[in-house]
Order: structure tokens, then C-alpha cells, then sequence
């Protein structure tokens, strides 16, 4: 087994051979030893496990990277994880996985005593499904429900515009508190939150029982985020920053900075280092580890409209193709070899563009991106349902559109037999 594995020697020289230095520290790097690959003669590989196995290997490395939650990096030949996230024989794992994907794809299983038990129908997300909402009004926004226990379509909310809110569980249900678009959903402890235009703010209990309550935040502008802080949350807007205590339920704007706060849209909170970063339209970028003490402006060297965040990886999407990483407290661009605008995301197999595609990010430095899935354009927001262990995490991914259109993919990772 993997753990097994790691003392063998055989498979301490694949890890050393599928290891590409950057910046001073060595990471994983399969899609240059892919085109490495791609310039030996034709008999020192077999293209069958290139086609096969070597692919669902990959997407389940990617899995375990996407289940760490964390980059796996080596110096000095041991494998840790720079976010704290993941202990050492996890991170020595992952490596272990992706150097034998890295063999099958060059046919050399037998080197580690037999060949890679790879399945043929995991790997890959599904054809959409299409889901039956039942309305037809433009849907913005979509949140899935985190307790999903990995049966059927997870449950689902999902709003948009003239304040429609649609659930999906058992049955569909829809409901209209507010006459405003509503733009942001999300399940923030016991309540689901939505937020929208016109400083509306509108929650119920997440068991359904209850009647949606408006909820009174003191502002007037347009909010187009709400994401989790600590035990409450943050609503990110027009030039408005807002701060919710969950505890003594006191929502207060974040002290307005110099010329503004720009247009908001996204936020992660940095592990590393205990950062929160806001970002908005034309590059805007904000930092702090106190959200309502002061906030730094950061310059990252772009104008494109940063619009979406990968909730537990510190990547940012924008228009443009613009996908910027923070690593190890540290900013850089990310290749993506794509001019479309980014307009959504969750995770980082689940990036939908603007001309309704649904990409995903090779979890390796630099290693560009992969079609998971073509969908309509219109289709306006993602989000991902996670179930499975560790290192093998199925996925249900819920993405809506403009006409009140939904699909569902799924994705199963694959079992892999060493």
C-alpha cells in the first residue's frame, strides 16, 4: 500500500524523478514530466496507460491534493505542507501517488511489483444532468448544503433575480421575500444567508421550518457576497464592507478606507499567515487580520475583475483569464493559456467561464487547464457537494444559469490499487 511503498526505494527515485524546483522549493510537477515524456521515442512508454490510467491517476492525486486542502512541498528530501494542513506521511503519500501516476503513464507499474489498478468509469466528471426547477427567472448564485451525506443530488439553494429563491431537497421549493435580485447564498450556521441588492440581506433556518426574515444591516448599496468569518460572517458590496458577529448578532461596516473600498466581490482567509483578503472589480485587493481594525490596500499587479475564489485553496479568478495564487505568503501568477472571463468558481475543478464552460486546474505549478465539462453560456454560478475519504473525495458540482436553468455533474474519484 502507499504507506508501504514510500520505503521503497524504487519509489523514493520516482518521487525524486517527478519533482521540478520553484523558487527554491520542489514540487510535484506531472505536466512537465507529460512533455517530457512527449519527446522520448514511442517505445519507451505505452500510449494505452497515457490514454487510461495515467489520467484517472492524475485527477485522483488531484483529489488528494483538492481533500488536503494544502500544497505539498519537499525540501531537503521530506514532504510537509506549508499551510499546516496536512501531516508529513499524508504529504508523502500524495507524492508517492502522483510519481506513480507518473510511471504509469511510461508503462513501468511492473518496477513496483505490478501495474496500476486503475478503473475505467472514475476520473471523469458526468455528462450534465439537468434539473427541474420549475422557474424562469435568471438564478445568480448557488450554495450547496455541507452536510450532504454523498446520496442522490445533494440539497441546494439557489437565487437570482426579483428576490427568487428556489430549494431543493426532497422536493423543490421556491419562494420570493424580497423584490430586489438577490445575488449571494450561502449556509452559514444555522441559518442560510442570502444577500442582494439595495443592502438586502434575507435569512431562514436551515431546516426549511421557518419564514425567510429580512434583515435590517443599516446599508443602502448593493451586496454581492457573503462568506464566513470566524463565528460569522462577511458581506462584501458596492463600496460597503460588512462584519456580522454570530454571536451577539450585530452586523457593523468595516471602517470605509481612503477613496473607497472599490467594487467587492470575493474573499479567502490565507492559513498561512492568518490573513483576510477581499477582492473586487479592476484589481482591487484588500488585507487585514482584523476585518473591523484597518485594512491594507494590496497592489497585485493586475486590472482585470477579480470575481471568484477558490474557498479553500488561496487562487483568485478574473476576467481575462487572470487566475493569481498566494503561496507561502507570496503572490504570482498562475497560467492559465486563456483569454475568457472566469465568472464563477468553488473549487479548483469547478471554474466556470463566461462562454459556459466548466474547467478545471491542474494542481501542479503552472499546469494550465482541463475542459471537465461544456455547458450553455448564461450559466452564471458553481458549487460543489464533497463526500468520500481523505484521499478519494466524490463530488456533485450544482451550476445555474440565466432562464432558471440547473445541471448537475458528478465526478467519482477512482480507487487506486498500487
Amino acid at each position: 500500500m502507499l504507506g508501504e511503498l514510500v520505503a521503497d526505494e524504487r519509489v523514493h527515485a520516482a518521487v525524486d524523478a517527478a519533482v521540478v524546483t520553484l523558487g527554491g522549493v520542489e514540487d510535484v510537477g506531472v505536466d512537465r514530466l507529460e512533455r517530457e515524456r512527449d519527446e522520448l521515442p514511442e517505445a519507451r512508454w505505452r500510449p494505452a496507460r497515457v490514454s487510461a490510467c495515467y489520467a484517472a491517476c492524475r485527477n485522483s492525486a488531484t483529489s488528494a491534493r483538492r481533500a488536503a486542502r494544502a500544497r505539498v512541498l519537499r525540501r531537503n528530501g521530506e514532504a510537509f505542507s506549508i499551510r499546516g494542513r496536512m501531516s508529513a506521511s499524508m504529504a508523502r503519500s500524495t507524492l508517492v501517488l502522483s510519481s506513480c501516476c507518473f510511471l504509469a503513464s511510461f508503462g513501468l507499474g511492473a518496477a513496483l511489483g505490478g501495474p496500476l489498478g486503475c478503473g475505467k468509469d472514475c476520473g471523469e466528471w458526468s455528462a450534465p444532468e439537468v434539473l427541474e426547477l420549475g422557474v424562469d427567472a435568471d438564478l445568480l448564485a448557488v450554495a450547496v448544503d455541507p452536510a450532504w451525506d454523498g446520496e442522490g443530488t445533494p440539497p441546494f439553494y439557489a437565487v437570482g433575480a426579483g428576490g427568487l429563491i428556489v430549494a431543493s431537497d426532497d422536493t423543490i421549493r421556491s419562494d420570493q421575500p424580497v423584490a430586489v435580485d438577490l445575488r449571494d447564498v450561502g449556509y452559514h450556521g444555522e441559518f442560510v444567508i442570502a444577500v442582494g441588492d439595495a443592502g438586502t440581506v434575507v435569512r431562514a433556518s436551515q431546516d426549511g421550518r421557518g419564514d425567510w426574515e429580512v434583515v435590517d444591516v443599516g446599508v443602502t448599496q448593493d451586496l454581492y457576497a457573503v462568506v464566513t468569518n470566524g463565528q460569522g460572517e462577511l458581506v462584501l458590496g458596492e463600496d460597503v464592507l460588512l462584519v456580522h458577529d454570530g454571536v451577539a448578532d450585530i452586523w457593523t461596516p468595516a471602517p470605509r478606507p481612503t477613496g473607497g473600498w472599490g467594487s467587492l466581490r470575493a474573499s479567502f482567509h490565507d492559513s498561512y499567515d492568518g490573513t483576510r483578503w477581499v477582492f473586487g472589480l479592476a484589481g482591487v485587493a484588500w488585507s487585514t487580520r482584523d476585518p473591523l481594525g484597518t485594512w491594507e490596500r494590496v497592489d497585485l499587479d493586475t486590472d482585470a475583475d477579480l470575481v471568484a475564489v477558490a474557498r479553500e485553496d488561496q487562487f483568485v479568478f478574473g476576467s481575462d483569464g487572470v487566475i493569481l495564487e498566494r503561496l507561502g505568503g507570496v503572490w504570482r501568477k498562475f497560467g492559465s493559456g486563456t483569454s475568457v472571463d472566469f465568472v464563477a468558481a468553488d473549487d479548483l475543478d469547478t471554474l466556470l467561464t463566461a462562454d459556459g464552460r466548466l474547467l478545471g486546474l491542474d494542481s501542479f505549478p503552472d499546469g494550465g487547464l482541463r475542459r471537465n465539462a461544456t455547458l450553455d453560456p448564461g450559466m452564471t454560478a458553481v458549487a460543489v457537494g464533497y463526500t468520500g475519504d481523505s484521499l478519494q473525495e466524490d463530488m456533485t458540482a450544482i451550476v445555474v444559469g440565466a432562464g432558471g436553468r440547473a445541471v448537475a455533474l458528478h465526478y467519482k474519484a477512482c480507487e487506486v490499487r498500487l
